[in-house]
C-alpha cells in the first residue's frame, strides 16, 4: 500500500501528510493511476470525470509543472471510431490554435493500449458551474465572458470547424476570469483533419439536445450558425437562469427545439434591455438563414447591445475549481485519518511503458452530456457513455460462467445465455440475460434505456463486426455517484460495467413491448445499413440515414420478442 499527495504527487509509504507542501495524503488504492508515471508526469489526482473517461492533475517530479492528463476509458478505447474522433479532436484544436482553447503538448498511449493527452492545466471551473453559483449572471460580466467564447469560436469557423457540442460544461472560466473552449470531441471538420469516421456524416444524431440546433436535431447538414444556435441558448440561459426549452423526455425537448419559439427572456428577467434580447431571440430562429450569420457578426451585436447594461454589472467572472475529494471513490475500508506531519521515506516513481501516437495535438476537457446515438445510452433525458472507472469489469462471455473470487459488486454473470448466435444478435430477445447481468452488480438495477447500432435489415445485429448492443440500467438504492450499470454487447461476449457519474437521476423504464419486426414495419420494412435504434423513456428513437423517427414502445405487454 502506498499513498499520493494530491498537489506535488509524491509517494509515501504510510498515511499522514506531505513534507513537502503539507497536504494530506491519498491512499493510490482509491484509483490505480494515483502516483501513476504517465509519460514525464506523475499522477497527482483526478480532476475530472466523465463519460469517455477521466482527467487527472499531472505533475513533473523534477521542476514541478502542472498538467492535466486526459485518458480515454477502456470502453471507448475499445471502439475504433472513438479512438478516431479522440485523434481528430486533438487535430482540430491543434490546427485552430488560439489562446481560447486549451493548448496541448503530447498524446501517445499506456501500455494498456488505452490513448491518453497532455494539456494545460487550467484553474477554475466550467461555465456550468459559475451558472449555479450566480444565477441569473450579471450581465455585463456575462456578456464580456461570451465575447471571449466567440473569438475562440470565430477562430475555429475560421479554419473550417464547427463545434456542434457548445454547452456550459464545454466553456471553462478560469480563476482570472478567462474564458476557454473546450472538447472538439464531435466537431465537424474539414476532411483534411478528420479520418473516415460514421459519427462525421450527415443524419448522426450528435451534441446535447439542451443546446442543439433545430437542424442538428433533425440529422441535417449543420455549420457554423449552428454553433451560434447552441451559443444563443447558452445566452439566454445565462441572463434568464434557465433553459428556453425543458422537455422531460427526449422526444418532448427535440420536438421544442424543431418546433416552437421560446418565450421572451425580457418575461423571466425585466430588467434586461431590448437590444440583447433582440440578439438572444436573433440566434434562436429555427431558419439559420434568419439567423446572426458569424461569430463576428454575433461579437459584434453583443458589443453594440453592451452600451445599455448598468455599469455595475461590469466585473469579471471567475470560476472556482470543484473539490478534487468528490471526484474519488470512497475508500471500501472507510476515511484514513493523516498521522502527525514528519518526515517520511518517498518511493520511488514507478515508470510505465508508453507507446508513440500522434504529435503536436489538442482536446478539451470536458466529457459530459453528448448525444451519439450509436454509442450512447439515454435515459429521462440524462445521457450517458459507457464508461468505467480504475479498470475493466470482468468480461463474461455470452454463455459463459461467472469468474470466481470477484466482489459480487464488481462481477459480471450470466445465466442461460449458451448458443447466442452473435453474428445474428437478437437485443430485445437477450434483455433478460442483460438484466441478470447489470443485477450481479447491483442487485436492484433497473432498466434505464437500450441501444442497437447497425442493425440488418431484419433487426438483428452482427456484434462481431461494426455492430454495438448497449443497456443501461440504474440502482435506485445506490447513493452518489455510483449508481449506473451499462451492458454492452460486443464480438467479446457480454461486460457488465459500475459506471460512476456526476448526476444519478435517469429514469427506470420498463422493458420495451415492441418486437423489432415492429419498430421495422413502423420504418417502412427494414432497415437502413446505418441505422441507430435507442430505446428510453420516450419511446424509440430512430436514427437512419437523414430520417430521425420518435417511435413511441405502444405495443402492449402481449407482444412477443
Amino acid at each position: 500500500m502506498s499513498f499520493v499527495c494530491p498537489e506535488c504527487a509524491r509517494l509515501y509509504p504510510a498515511s499522514g501528510f506531505c513534507t513537502e507542501d503539507g497536504a494530506a495524503l491519498v491512499n493510490t488504492a482509491l484509483d490505480p493511476m494515483l502516483g501513476r508515471r504517465v509519460g514525464s508526469h506523475c499522477i497527482a489526482r483526478p480532476i475530472g470525470a466523465g463519460g469517455m473517461g477521466e482527467v487527472y492533475l499531472g505533475v513533473h517530479p523534477d521542476i514541478g509543472s502542472r498538467v492535466a492528463i486526459k485518458l480515454l476509458s477502456y470502453d471507448c478505447a475499445r471502439v475504433p471510431q472513438m479512438v478516431d474522433r479522440f485523434f481528430a479532436e486533438a487535430r482540430a484544436v491543434n490546427v485552430i490554435r488560439h489562446e481560447g482553447i486549451v493548448s496541448v503538448t503530447d498524446l501517445s498511449r499506456l501500455e494498456d493500449g488505452r490513448p491518453y493527452i497532455v494539456m494545460e492545466f487550467l484553474d477554475g471551473a466550467p461555465l456550468s458551474r459559475v451558472f449555479d453559483e450566480q444565477r441569473p449572471m450579471p450581465l455585463g460580466g456575462f456578456v464580456q465572458l461570451m465575447l471571449q467564447v466567440l473569438d475562440a469560436l470565430g477562430a475555429a469557423h475560421a479554419q473550417g470547424i464547427t463545434h456542434r457540442d457548445l454547452k456550459p460544461d464545454n466553456v471553462f472560466v478560469t480563476a482570472t476570469g478567462r474564458a476557454k473552449l473546450l472538447d472538439f470531441g464531435i466537431a465537424k471538420l474539414r476532411p483534411d483533419i478528420a479520418s473516415v469516421s460514421e459519427a462525421t456524416r450527415t443524419g448522426a444524431l450528435l451534441g446535447t439536445p439542451f443546446y442543439m440546433s433545430p437542424e442538428q436535431a433533425q440529422g441535417q447538414h449543420v455549420d457554423a450558425r449552428s454553433d451560434l444556435y447552441s451559443l444563443g441558448v447558452m445566452l439566454f440561459e445565462g441572463v434568464t437562469g434557465r433553459r428556453p426549452f425543458q422537455g422531460e423526455t427526449l422526444f418532448e425537448l427535440l420536438r421544442q427545439q424543431i418546433q416552437e419559439s421560446p418565450v421572451r427572456p425580457s418575461e423571466l428577467r425585466p430588467d434586461l434591455p431590448p437590444a440583447l434580447e433582440s440578439v438572444i431571440l436573433r440566434c434562436l430562429e429555427k431558419d439559420p438563414a434568419r439567423r446572426i450569420q458569424t461569430a463576428g457578426e454575433l461579437a459584434a451585436q453583443l458589443r453594440q447591445a453592451a452600451q445599455f447594461l448598468p455599469a455595475e454589472s461590469f466585473h469579471t467572472l471567475t470560476g472556482r475549481a470543484q473539490s478534487w475529494h468528490s471526484l474519488l471513490p470512497a475508500s471500501p475500508s472507510g476515511p484514513l485519518p493523516p498521522t502527525a506531519p514528519g518526515v517520511a521515506q518517498t518511493l520511488p516513481q514507478p515508470g510505465s511503458t508508453t507507446r508513440a501516437g500522434v504529435l503536436g495535438v489538442g482536446v478539451g476537457l470536458a466529457f459530459a452530456g453528448v448525444l451519439v446515438l450509436a454509442l450512447l445510452v439515454v435515459g429521462g433525458g440524462a445521457l450517458y457513455f459507457m464508461s468505467e472507472r480504475g479498470g475493466p469489469a470482468p468480461i463474461a462471455p455470452v454463455g459463459a460462467a461467472p469468474r470466481s473470487g470477484s466482489a459480487p459488486s464488481q462481477q459480471a454473470s450470466s445465466s442461460g445465455s449458451k448458443g447466442i448466435d452473435l453474428k445474428h444478435f437478437d437485443a430485445i430477445g437477450y434483455y433478460p440475460e442483460a438484466e441478470k447481468l447489470a443485477r450481479g452488480v447491483y442487485a436492484d438495477a433497473g432498466l434505464t434505456s437500450m441501444s442497437i447500432d447497425s442493425p440488418d435489415k431484419d433487426g438483428l445485429v452482427d456484434v462481431t463486426e461494426d455492430g454495438i448492443v448497449s443497456y443501461s440500467f440504474r440502482s435506485p438504492k445506490q447513493g452518489g455517484s455510483n449508481c449506473l450499470v451499462s451492458v454492452t454487447v460486443t464480438e467479446d461476449g457480454a461486460m457488465a460495467t459500475a459506471m460512476p457519474i456526476s448526476v444519478c437521476f435517469a429514469a427506470i423504464v420498463k422493458p420495451p413491448s415492441c418486437a423489432l419486426s415492429t419498430l421495422r414495419a413502423k420504418m417502412g420494412g427494414r432497415f437502413a445499413a446505418d441505422a441507430t435504434l435507442t430505446y428510453g423513456s420516450g419511446g424509440w428513437t430512430v436514427v437512419s440515414g437523414d430520417d430521425i423517427r420518435m417511435i413511441p414502445d405502444d405495443c402492449g405487454a402481449a407482444s412477443a420478442h
